[in-house]
């Protein structure tokens, strides 16, 4: 089978494999990267999940929800969602910085880049993104001293570590 409606996809840090959502079931799905099929692994439990990304550890998978707006953790094993609480509206994409242990995501209602507080879902903004609805972001350090935001499909920022 196919992905109907993929939103979100992460590859576990542990062992490269791929996981996303399809939107159209609410279901957390296994990517295989050599023929892109789709094999459910279960029901997420909460509607509109997206913005998939692991944590600094690799053993906690984060995503946020489009329709309830709550940062939520997924058991990669079987799907169940865990809400952590809510955050800002229309968060759409969510990245973590693995050097500095902090969860980034942008948000379409503001269009801004925020730091997420993985134990509430609080959030500090960051600065405006001047895009609406991005859908993907990821974080490298390219070289020391230097922090990279790429935004897929947008464009890329770039912000000095002091």
């Amino acid at each position: 089978p196919g992905l109907a409606a993929g939103q979100g996809m992460a590859a576990a840090p542990s062992d490269g494999v791929l996981f996303a959502t399809d939107t159209d079931t609410d279901t957390l799905v296994n990517l295989d990267p050599l023929t892109g099929l789709a094999t459910p692994i279960g029901p997420l439990g909460t509607p509109g999940i997206t913005g998939l990304t692991f944590d600094t550890t690799g053993n906690t998978l984060f995503a946020v929800s489009t329709i309830t707006n709550e940062l939520v953790t997924i058991d990669p094993s079987n799907g169940a969602t865990t809400v952590v609480g809510v955050t800002l509206r229309n968060v759409t994409a969510l990245a973590f910085d693995t050097v500095n242990d902090i969860l980034y995501g942008t948000g379409s209602v503001p269009d801004n880049l925020i730091r997420i507080d993985t134990s509430d879902a609080s959030f500090v903004p960051v600065g405006s993104t001047g895009r609406q609805f991005i859908r993907g972001l990821a974080f490298a350090v390219p070289s020391p001293g230097w922090a990279v935001f790429a935004v897929v499909g947008v464009g890329l920022a770039a912000r000095r570590r002091r």
